[in-house]
């Protein structure tokens, strides 16, 4: 019997995922694309959230600090704990949500470029975290998904591919072999999230009958046109919420098998794709645009083989495959 020196087969099999010694492949672009998509994303939906930041989060806002701290957990930082103290300085609490606002856009701008990744990541999370528990009554489920993919971003190797961190060959060398058991894990995640939400859905008779597309599509504030012609036509929203119950529902077991990925993704994208222009979700959308395509997308094609040689180490030396020696 053969004794192996150095991490599990199965690490060196991740290793070649990266398909070079710098981790530029498959599953490395993957990741890259997910800090490049949602560092974008957030930092338009700053943007555009930027001025009316201080009707939720101010002390003069819509919504009272008696009312926003009821909403949150005590535990998490808020920007009123500040008040007090920058007031003494002479700080009102204007510059000190447009600060952290800067900050967050700042840590966004160089996560996109993959500067320091993990660094900024950190910091745009955490700036993040506090200006949603500032003013929880403006987050929705956009601001829940954002907060998951920084977190993702700041744990996640997002900055061995398509980045300036990516000119540390050392770095990329040590994290390679992670990249197949990162994007399982942000898999996984998507698994759980689409499973709870179809299984919400179908609990109900509104996705069965149509009448949740009918409700979605008549509210003024989210349809972005007339679709009161839907009346004349109830079979139509009945199979769009059919269809969407059949793709969460299926969507945890589709993922897992790689043939079924690409068909997968094209259906979960189109849905979402369909909501931003439908109802003008345009930052939820896109926020599960780019998880889906950072988990889904086309991955190394050494994947499969690398769970053989997990169970199976007498396999992957017949097939060819170097026995593994250790990381660099």
């Amino acid at each position: 019997m053969q004794i192996l020196s150095g991490p599990p087969p199965i690490f060196s099999a991740w290793r070649r995922s990266g398909a070079g010694p710098d981790g530029d492949g498959p599953d490395a672009r993957a990741l890259a694309s997910l800090r490049i998509g949602i560092a974008a994303v957030l930092l338009l939906q700053a943007y555009a959230g930027g001025r009316d930041l201080l009707n939720f989060v101010g002390s003069r806002g819509i919504v009272q600090r008696p009312i926003s701290d009821f909403m949150v957990h005590s535990s998490l930082l808020r920007l009123q704990w500040l008040y007090g103290p920058a007031a003494r300085l002479g700080i009102s609490d204007t510059h000190l949500i447009f600060s952290c606002l800067g900050l967050h856009m700042l840590a966004l701008a160089l996560l996109l470029v993959g500067w320091r990744s993990r660094l900024t990541a950190a910091v745009a999370w955490l700036s993040y975290l506090t200006l949603k528990a500032s003013g929880p009554a403006a987050a929705y489920g956009a601001y829940e998904f954002g907060n998951i993919a920084l977190f993702y971003c700041f744990v996640m190797p997002v900055g061995l591919s398509l980045s300036v961190d990516a000119q540390s060959v050392d770095r990329s060398r040590r994290w390679a072999p992670y990249l197949v058991g990162c994007r399982s894990v942000l898999r996984a995640h998507l698994c759980i999230v689409y499973l709870s939400s179809g299984i919400a859905k179908a609990s109900g008779s509104q996705w069965w009958n149509g009448e949740a597309i009918w409700r979605a599509l008549m509210r003024p504030s989210l349809s972005l046109a007339d679709f009161s012609w839907l009346a004349w036509v109830p079979a139509l929203p009945t199979a769009i919420g059919w269809s969407v119950l059949a793709l969460e529902l299926s969507y945890a077991f589709l993922a897992w098998f790689p043939r079924a990925r690409p068909f997968l993704l094209a259906a979960i994208l189109a849905m979402h794709a369909g909501i931003a222009v439908v109802l003008g979700l345009w930052f939820f959308s896109g926020l599960l645009i780019v998880l889906n395509w950072a988990a889904l997308a086309a991955s190394s094609p050494t994947r499969t083989t690398s769970y053989k040689m997990l169970f199976n180490r007498q396999e992957g030396a017949d097939s060819g495959l170097p026995l593994p020696v250790g990381l660099p």
